[in-house]
């Protein structure tokens, strides 16, 4: 399998590309990967409503990145 390079469309991102090749090579084990990505968000997410308030920052930008990473691989280009 090979993994896009170069130039890229700026509205698809080259992990996006990735995942789509992964996907499209193994749906089950892509699935499997994508609900342990969305469960590993979920507790980021959490974290920040547990987190003390000298570390709420840092746990809040440690959320939106697991949750844009999730973007990237569930909005997939055709």
């Amino acid at each position: 399998m090979a993994i896009p390079t170069g130039s890229y469309t700026p509205t698809v991102h080259p992990v996006s590309l990735c995942a789509r090749l992964l996907k499209n090579n193994d749906p089950a084990t892509y699935d499997q990967f994508l609900s342990a990505v969305s469960k590993y968000a979920d507790e980021l997410t959490v974290t920040v409503t547990e987190a003390a308030p000298a570390d709420i920052l840092v746990a809040q930008g440690q959320a939106k990145q697991a949750r844009k990473f999730l973007k990237l691989l569930t909005e997939l280009p055709q």
